[in-house]
């Protein structure tokens, strides 16, 4: 959780630099109910944003090509070969 907030910090500092001054970026207090109970741009503000909306957007997972068992370039159809009572899903 400390690397988390020290990168928010550090991303908020960016926007103090002369750069983005030029264009006009700016820090505006999101105006999020899980978040009121904050102060702006603290510890306890960035922590919370961590908790309540962090996602991921990369999943990696394995994928192997499905087909039947005759097919030599396929390792599961939606059962797993070689397993008793267990299924392949898509999400």
């Amino acid at each position: 959780m400390g690397k988390s907030i020290e990168v928010l910090k550090r991303t908020n500092d960016l926007l103090d630099t002369k750069p983005f001054k030029e264009i006009g970026a700016a820090k505006e207090a999101m105006n999020i109910a899980a978040y009121k109970h904050t102060v702006f741009l603290s510890d306890k503000f960035h922590k919370c944003i961590i908790q309540q909306s962090a996602v991921t957007a990369y999943h990696p997972t394995s994928t192997c090509r499905m087909g039947p068992k005759s097919d030599q370039n396929s390792v599961v159809d939606h059962r797993t070969y070689g397993t008793w009572a267990n299924r392949k899903t898509n999400l």
